[in-house]
């Protein structure tokens, strides 16, 4: 499984920075620590090379990936970015600590983890903001899309992919009692942008 996650990952390497321009729309003028969770970042990387945020964090997750982040990090020279092994309720993981996190692949892959909503917003700062979902974004180019999309649709059905619909993942949001903090866009893809209260 982590092998074809890994692929996946490599596949999708042309959207990162797309998604990266997505996702840093969301955040706060100068967010100070950013988290990327789950067995699908990259996002983080184009962060990293931007300079946005001052501390790095990749959340990682199920077990063995945290060695494929590791070998990532080291191959592009990333020094600024701490992977920190935990599971999908965030384990371990400090409450109110986040300014910023993104989670790519959520829904979609119940036989490898459950989305967690609860646990994002409990590591989420006051005023912080997770963005929790997937597709492409709205700025990735429709040529980039078609390149990849045939490969990704074959190790997507491998990893037992499944489509998620907007009511659904409204549900999702009234099972953890969010819906005051949370709403979600279907643009670019199907995101629920998650926000906890300033103080």
């Amino acid at each position: 499984m982590i092998e074809k996650i890994k692929e996946l990952n490599q596949l999708w390497e042309p959207v990162f920075p797309y998604l990266a321009q997505f996702a840093a729309t969301f955040c706060s003028s100068y967010p100070e620590r950013i988290a990327e969770m789950g067995p699908f970042c990259g996002v983080i990387y184009e962060f990293s090379k931007s300079n946005l945020g001052t501390e790095l964090y990749i959340l990682s997750f199920p077990e063995g990936m945290d060695e494929v982040y590791r070998d990532e990090v080291k191959q592009r020279g990333l020094k600024n970015i701490k992977i920190i092994s935990t599971t999908f309720s965030l384990e371990g993981i400090q409450g109110e600590y986040f300014d910023f996190i993104f989670f790519r692949g959520a829904f979609f892959f119940p036989s490898i983890f459950e989305v967690d909503l609860l646990s994002i917003y409990r590591v989420l700062k006051r005023g912080g903001t997770a963005v929790i979902g997937g597709g492409f974004g709205k700025d990735t180019p429709p040529e980039i899309i078609e390149s990849i999309k045939p490969k990704s649709k074959i190790l997507n059905s491998q990893l037992k992919r499944i489509n998620v619909s907007k009511d659904e993942v409204v549900s999702l949001i009234k099972k953890f009692g969010l819906n005051e903090n949370a709403r979600v866009s279907e643009e670019g893809g199907i995101w629920i942008e998650l926000k906890r209260s300033s103080p």
